[in-house]
């Protein structure tokens, strides 16, 4: 039996409490246009930024990043400054043909693709939050 996919709304429903008038709330009136369902549960208060990031990475399969963002410095080298905060990407652990990347939007498949195309690595993107990011950036580069 194949698994059915999750979505956002549901995992943090169920990981977070959030009552479905919540949901609701965020996916009809309080909604900005164009915002993401886990940035408006973030607005009104009902989930922490960290839930997002965590529910987002079990969607998506991938893993979370450990913060404080702790980068090896060779894989720091491999991305241009101007790519990774255009991104809000940190270069985390590289290997002969990988990069694992640390993304505040790890459904920003430009970045993906630029980090590929600029580095020749296949990029393995994990989960971390805004600020982490933010704060890596600002130490690293």
């Amino acid at each position: 039996m194949i698994a059915q996919p999750r979505i956002l709304g549901r995992l943090l429903a169920d990981a977070e409490g959030v009552d479905d008038a919540t949901l609701a709330d965020a996916l009809g009136p309080s909604r900005e246009p164009g915002e993401r369902i886990g940035d408006t549960l973030v607005r009104i208060g009902a989930v922490s930024r960290r839930a997002v990031t965590n529910a987002l990475a079990l969607q998506l399969g991938i893993e979370v990043a450990e913060e404080p963002l702790a980068p090896d410095p060779e894989a720091v080298s491999l991305v241009q400054p101007e790519l990774a905060r255009a991104h809000l990407i940190v270069p985390m652990e590289r290997t002969k043909r990988t990069l694992r990347v640390a993304m505040a939007d790890p459904l920003d498949v430009t970045a993906i693709d630029n980090v590929q195309f600029q580095t020749g690595r296949r990029v393995e993107p994990l989960a971390s939050t805004p600020a982490a990011v933010s704060e890596a950036l600002a130490h690293w580069y």
